[in-house]
């Protein structure tokens, strides 16, 4: 049997590993994380200053760096909306629909 703090590193492992739990598609890991929630976002706020977000169809690590770097992002871009404009392009050109996601890091 798992003590707790194996659950945790195996949780944390799972969500390092992973863009994206989707609870469709890995139900076991999704109630696995979401039985941890309260631990899990203690942990990844205090040591690695990243948020989770525990959504009802799939868990997200967010790993934004927290001090962003001059190197980071297209220097073209001067607006929020550059951005927003450019993901929308991804999603049109990789033929998405509105609830699928895509991965913007495969294109930098």
């Amino acid at each position: 049997m798992l003590t707790k703090e194996d659950k945790l590193k195996e949780g944390l492992q799972l969500l390092m590993d992973n863009y994206w739990i989707l609870r469709s598609a890995l139900p076991k890991e999704y109630q696995f994380l979401r039985s941890m929630e309260k631990d899990l976002r203690q942990i990844i706020s205090d040591k690695f200053g990243c948020r989770v977000y525990f959504h009802t169809d799939f868990i997200k690590l967010e790993k934004i760096p927290v001090e962003p770097e001059a190197w980071m992002g297209l220097l073209e871009f001067e607006e929020p909306m550059d951005y927003a404009l450019f993901c929308c392009g991804l999603a049109f050109f990789e033929e998405k629909d509105i609830k699928e996601y895509f991965f913007v890091e495969s294109y930098l």
